[in-house]
């Protein structure tokens, strides 16, 4: 069995068994996306860790972990909280319930790969010696300009040149600013980054010069289960997908029965 096949086995089983009992945001759509994306990349020998900023109870950073291949490495970037506004209904701080998960689901990481702390406070040359390059990059944590325009140029600075940076609610009406400082960075870098997929939730971006391998990925795709409509975004073609309507309503009354068996 190759590299690609067993990523893509083994993503698959944690997305059929496991990821809708750990608590957190990411939708099984995107979650899907990042399976494919994270494979293909392993299909074409394009190496490099993968990380993500805003892990919670690590619900999408185990699926970033089930994408290592060889000696890559998964970086975990979060403050995890563990003061009464982030306790969970058992009573369990962020920090904790993401421990307990990775003791319960059987995920190992480093002291290296965990980092519990402010992204603001980190530079690109920390993350680097820890782990790496970076072929995968989730950003999901403050969602404020300041904090979104940082961890930007964080994943920028670290991501290898077929590299993948993923943003959460970038149109979400809840928080504003992650899309006024998304379309500002991409600005100031003279779209040098640039969108190629986005979903309800997520904006995916890659360098100028791989957008089309990507495209061109994307639609071949049969995995995704998806609706695709072409846009634009400053001049760049972005391919929009829409899950479809099976698929959604059996995410949320999955999620919903396992909503309660959480808590």
């Amino acid at each position: 069995m190759s590299d690609y096949q067993h990523i893509k086995r083994r993503i698959g089983r944690y997305l059929g068994f496991t990821f809708y009992r750990i608590e957190g945001y990411s939708s099984r759509s995107d979650a899907v996306i990042f399976q494919e994306l994270i494979a293909w990349q392993v299909d074409q020998g394009i190496h490099g860790s993968l990380a993500e900023i805003g892990v919670h109870h690590g619900r999408s950073l185990f699926l970033l972990a089930l994408g290592r291949s060889g000696s890559e490495k998964c970086l975990g970037v979060d403050l995890f909280e563990d003061d009464a506004l982030y306790t969970s209904r058992r009573g369990i701080g962020q920090f904790a319930a993401f421990r307990s998960n990775c003791r319960k689901y059987q995920f190992n990481f480093t002291e290296d790969e965990i980092i519990k702390g402010n992204s603001l406070e980190l530079n690109a040359q920390e993350i680097v010696s820890r782990v790496g390059k970076i072929r995968f990059f989730s950003i999901d944590g403050g969602h404020m300009y300041e904090h979104v325009t940082n961890d930007l140029r964080l994943a920028a600075e670290v991501l290898t040149p077929e590299g993948i940076i993923c943003l959460d609610d970038v149109f979400s009406a809840l928080w504003p600013e992650v899309a006024i400082a998304t379309f500002d960075w991409i600005r100031t870098v003279n779209n040098r980054f640039v969108p190629f997929v986005a979903t309800k939730h997520k904006l995916y971006l890659c360098h100028s010069n791989c957008a089309s391998l990507y495209l061109a990925m994307i639609r071949e795709d049969k995995a995704l289960n998806s609706k695709l409509i072409s846009t634009s975004i400053f001049s760049n073609e972005v391919i929009v997908l829409f899950p479809t309507v099976t698929s959604r309503v059996v995410d949320r009354a999955v999620d919903s029965l396992f909503s309660l068996i959480r808590s």
